[in-house]
């Protein structure tokens, strides 16, 4: 995007100009960046692509009287779980000193955990296989080359003496 930038100055300073048209360069370079779903780019009136600050509830409004599923403060909630965590762990101690672990067992200084059932609902095997029909086809040797375009994996292999990146991409990523 840098890139694109410097194209666009120079084009400013040689009279090339075209405001409306640098607009439209600019907002696709932003949607190809995902600079606006990622939140490092926002528009000030849009839903959509707006100031993530607007979306969340003002820590003032919840000290005022609002609840919330968890304390405000982290102190508070890593203490409370930090409590639970004892009071089960003792709970499993004592149980494994009696040998009443619920779906398990204590052999020879090993915890066995019973295998758990799945606990699928009626159905539901039908709506995977509809959603997996709903999925287009695609092939594995594309799906790496789209992630190669976004992470740059294989400029990452070049050649031991001439340092030259490979020629052949699908070749390296097979």
């Amino acid at each position: 995007m840098v890139f694109k930038i410097i194209g666009s100055l120079r084009n400013i300073r040689s009279g090339n100009f075209s405001p409306h048209g640098q607009h439209r360069v600019n907002l696709k370079n932003l949607r190809q960046g995902h600079a606006f779903r990622s939140g490092d780019v926002w528009l000030t009136r849009s839903r959509r692509y707006g100031d993530l600050k607007h979306a969340l509830v003002p820590a003032q409004s919840i000290a005022e009287g609002g609840r919330l599923a968890v304390p405000l403060r982290p102190e508070e909630w890593l203490a409370d779980r930090q409590a639970r965590l004892d009071m089960r762990l003792r709970e499993l101690g004592r149980a494994a000193r009696a040998g009443t672990i619920p779906g398990g067992s204590i052999e020879n200084g090993v915890l066995h955990i019973e295998k758990l059932e799945a606990a699928a609902p009626t159905g539901a095997e039908d709506l995977v296989l509809d959603l997996y029909k709903q999925i287009p086809p695609t092939r594995i040797t594309d799906l790496l080359l789209e992630v190669d375009a976004a992470t740059g994996f294989t400029e990452a292999f070049t050649h031991l003496r001439t340092g030259a990146p490979c020629a052949d991409r699908i070749g390296l990523i097979e």
